[in-house]
């Protein structure tokens, strides 16, 4: 089967290992896969087996408002001689604006697939603007009717969320089948065990409690009742960090945070990465925390829309996740799993808990994680496309 992927975002400068990027790299290896390149910076994060193609003449920037404004012609221009000139039997679009006045001629000739990762238009305009401002409010508007437009001449929409899976279907889907994110194959290797380097290089010691995130520190985080419990368990004399591994993509949020951590008096307590780690180091990384953490803001639909690869990911090295109530979580086979909180109390009483309990790995979290493995749900992928081409 040939196939054509148009991701959101720069397929090989972007420092986050997306979701596309572990299907599309299962399914190549029995299937022609092709990319379009998104290049926003020039720059090279990532290793691919698929087959990657640049934009003609294309304006390098950025920024991605910028650079999506400026390329629309071209993006249309290389989608529409992409598949004139291969005759591909299934497109994979995960973007808006690329897509939007070309998702006709796609559709001619190949099955047309959306895979709906997050919700794309607040996920989008959320690294820029204030969501709640009349520019974010507008701008949100906006991507919403070309997110409509493109839905609804659209083969199959593939969300990873139940909350998305509604969305599509009130947004006009003519059919939806929902595959959910996944765990790398490398998390389930031997090489398990605790790492005391990873602790003793970022000014950790043994003793202490390490709270952990993983992923891109961005917007739709919260943070700040994690610092306030942080700050009551740390004044009753309880040794514990906030290490946090990822970066930033757009925004500043680091310096939020550390800002609020110096506020609170608890600066001390916090580690930080400087930025992404290679995909492969994650499972050491996470091996040296004690109990994980997924603190979404609810006021966002991209939030109430996620059900992270993270959770999986801690989910495979047994680890004890702390969540705000997301809803695709909670209604997830591992939710029951997860302990919630929201508010300072919550997170308090959750946290000073898992101190007191005992730190040995969940088997329920590891044989759940093994069964969404990205391979496996590849598979998935892969019945459906040839159900539908």
């Amino acid at each position: 089967m040939r196939i054509l992927i148009i991701p959101m975002f720069d397929w090989l400068g972007h420092p986050h290992r997306g979701r596309l990027h572990h299907i599309a790299d299962c399914l190549s290896l029995v299937h022609d896969v092709h990319v379009l390149r998104f290049n926003m910076g020039n720059r090279t994060s990532q290793i691919t087996n698929c087959k990657v193609h640049q934009v003609p003449h294309e304006y390098l920037n950025s920024n991605p408002a910028v650079y999506y404004s400026l390329n629309l012609l071209s993006h249309k221009l290389a989608i529409q001689k992409l598949c004139d000139e291969f005759e591909f039997d299934a497109v994979i679009n995960s973007n808006i604006l690329p897509v939007f006045s070309t998702i006709k001629h796609v559709q001619r000739s190949s099955v047309t697939v959306l895979d709906l990762a997050d919700h794309f238009p607040t996920s989008a305009v959320g690294y820029f603007v204030n969501l709640g401002s009349p520019v974010g409010k507008a701008a949100v508007f906006t991507l919403e009717s070309a997110m409509r437009h493109i839905i609804r001449h659209t083969d199959v929409v593939v969300p990873c969320a139940p909350f998305l899976a509604d969305y599509s279907t009130k947004m006009g889907a003519k059919k939806t089948c929902m595959i959910p994110n996944g765990v790398g194959d490398i998390f389930f290797d031997k090489d398990t065990e605790d790492h005391p380097d990873i602790r003793a290089s970022f000014g950790m010691r043994e003793l202490d409690f390490v709270l952990g995130f993983v992923g891109m520190i961005e917007f739709w985080l919260d943070f700040d009742p994690v610092i306030g419990a942080m700050k009551y368990l740390i004044e009753e004399g309880l040794e514990i960090k906030l290490f946090l591994v990822g970066g930033e993509f757009h925004t500043n949020q680091m310096s939020r945070i550390r800002e609020k951590a110096e506020r609170a008096g608890i600066q001390d307590h916090l580690r930080w990465t400087n930025g992404w780690v290679p995909y492969g180091m994650l499972p050491r990384f996470i091996q040296s925390m004690d109990a994980c953490l997924i603190p979404f803001n609810l006021n966002y639909d991209v939030s109430k829309a996620a059900v992270p690869n993270k959770l999986w990911e801690y989910f495979a090295l047994g680890k004890p996740v702390i969540s705000t109530k997301l809803p695709g979580i909670m209604s997830s086979p591992g939710g029951s799993l997860v302990k919630y909180a929201t508010t300072t109390e919550e997170y308090y009483r959750v946290i000073r808990e898992l101190v007191v309990s005992s730190k040995s790995p969940v088997p329920e979290e590891i044989s759940l994680a093994y069964k969404r493995s990205w391979s496996s749900l590849a598979r998935q992928y892969e019945a459906l496309l040839y159900a539908m081409t």
